[in-house]
């Protein structure tokens, strides 16, 4: 195939919710573009839709492959959530450069583990 450009549809990406003792955790695994970054979309509205006052963690750590989707969630995530409960876990290289890229790191709670973010007074003093 010299000369052609092929496109890899096989991506994938896994969400999972889940509570946690004072919050909700989303749990997103493997690659997120266009193609896969649906379910966290649902699962951003579903929390949103559910609970008003807990913190929502979105742990990141498992993500392999992080496209401009991902940054869209984010952004919708943030504004349906509210920047005082939207805390961002372990996110990985790939993530963290795309948020440099867009211009978006420090605007965005972030921490090292899911346990650091899932308190309602971890984000005291971070942006919003």
């Amino acid at each position: 195939m010299k000369g052609t450009a092929v496109h890899s549809s096989h991506l994938a990406s896994r969400v999972v919710s889940r509570h946690h003792a004072h919050a909700v955790i989303i749990t997103v695994s493997g690659d997120i573009d266009f193609d896969t970054v649906a379910p966290l979309n649902r699962a951003i509205r579903a929390v949103a839709d559910r609970s008003k006052d807990e913190p929502v963690v979105l742990d990141l750590s498992q993500v392999q492959f992080a496209g401009a989707s991902l940054i869209n969630a984010l952004l919708y995530a943030r504004a349906e959530i509210g920047p005082d409960r939207l805390r961002i876990a372990a996110p990985p290289p790939c993530v963290i450069r795309l948020l440099h890229v867009a211009s978006l790191d420090g605007f965005f709670t972030t921490g090292a583990t899911v346990t650091d973010l899932a308190t309602p007074t971890a984000a005291a003093g971070c942006p919003a």
